[in-house]
């Protein structure tokens, strides 16, 4: 769901940049966005990576799995075709 609203940022493509951005947020046991921990990778990827990750909430969670708010990190990567 994260990549597929994942964005290219124009001035990563004219430059040329790719790489990994590694993230972690908060989750509510709704399902709910709550905050982003931890953001490491090439900066120009940072924003995209919020927006991303912001637009895919709320979603259903299983509720045996989330008692209470949870930490998730992930590895994004970007790479140009």
């Amino acid at each position: 769901m994260i990549d597929k609203n994942k964005t290219y940022p124009n001035v990563a493509k004219r430059r040329g940049i790719e790489g990994n951005v590694i993230v972690s947020f908060i989750i509510s046991p709704k399902g709910e966005f709550i905050k982003f921990e931890n953001i490491v990778g090439k900066k120009v990827f940072y924003k995209s990576v919020q927006n991303a990750i912001k637009k895919i909430f709320p979603f259903p969670t299983p509720k045996e799995i989330f008692t209470s708010s949870q930490r998730l990190s992930l590895v994004l990567e970007y790479k140009l075709y």
